[in-house]
C-alpha cells in the first residue's frame, strides 16, 4: 500500500512539474513520460536536491533554473541523446535512479522529503554523498589558499630577485619549499 501511494506522489510530482514549467531541454520530458509509464522504474527512482557523486543521476531543469539544463549520467558515464537514455533505462533499469528536477528555487521539495523519509538506506545514502561533497569542497578550498598562497610568495620572490635581497629571497625559498613538500 505504501509503494503504491509513494508512486502516486511521484507521479503528482512529475505530472505538476511538467505542466508548471517550462523546459530548458524540451525533449527531456520524454524521459520524464517514460517514468510515468514504467512503475517499476519510478518505484526506484528517489527525488533529490542535488545529484554530484551519485552514479545514476539525471537533472532536468525549468527555464528559470539555475542549474544546467540537462544532465544524464547512467552508471557514471555521461548520455545526451534522449532515446538512447529512455533505451538504456529499460533495457538496463539502474537500481536506483536520482532525479532532480530543478526550477526556480534549489530546494528540497515535499515529495522529495517524503520519498527520503520513506527510504532509510537512500536517506543515509544522501547524507555520506553530501557529507563527501563538503569534504571534498572543503579540501579543494584548502589547495585553492596553498595555491594562492604559492603564488604570492613566487611573487615576492621575484620582487627579492629584482632588489637583489639575498637573505629575503631565501627565506622565502625556503617558505615556498615548505609549501611544496606540504602538497
Amino acid at each position: 500500500m505504501e509503494e503504491a501511494v509513494m508512486l502516486y506522489k511521484k507521479k503528482k510530482f512529475i505530472n505538476g512539474f511538467l505542466s508548471k514549467y517550462e523546459l530548458k531541454k524540451p525533449a527531456a520530458s520524454q524521459i520524464l513520460n517514460f517514468l510515468l509509464s514504467r512503475d517499476r522504474l519510478l518505484a526506484s527512482t528517489y527525488f533529490v536536491e542535488n545529484v554530484r557523486h551519485l552514479p545514476n543521476a539525471l537533472i532536468i531543469s525549468a527555464t528559470n533554473a539555475s542549474t544546467v539544463s540537462f544532465l544524464c549520467r547512467i552508471n557514471n558515464e555521461y548520455y545526451d541523446d534522449i532515446e538512447e537514455i529512455i533505451c538504456l533505462l529499460d533495457q538496463d533499469t539502474p537500481e536506483e535512479l536520482f532525479v532532480w528536477l530543478s526550477f526556480e528555487k534549489d530546494y528540497m521539495c515535499s515529495a522529495c522529503n517524503t520519498d527520503l523519509d520513506m527510504v532509510p538506506e537512500i536517506r543515509e545514502k544522501v547524507f555520506y554523498y553530501q557529507v563527501i561533497r563538503a569534504l571534498e569542497d572543503e579540501m579543494g578550498q584548502k589547495i585553492l589558499d596553498r595555491e594562492q598562497r604559492k603564488a604570492e610568495i613566487l611573487a615576492e620572490i621575484d620582487i627579492a630577485l629584482e632588489k637583489g635581497d639575498r637573505a629575503r629571497f631565501n627565506y622565502l625559498a625556503a617558505r615556498y619549499k615548505k609549501l611544496l613538500l606540504a602538497s
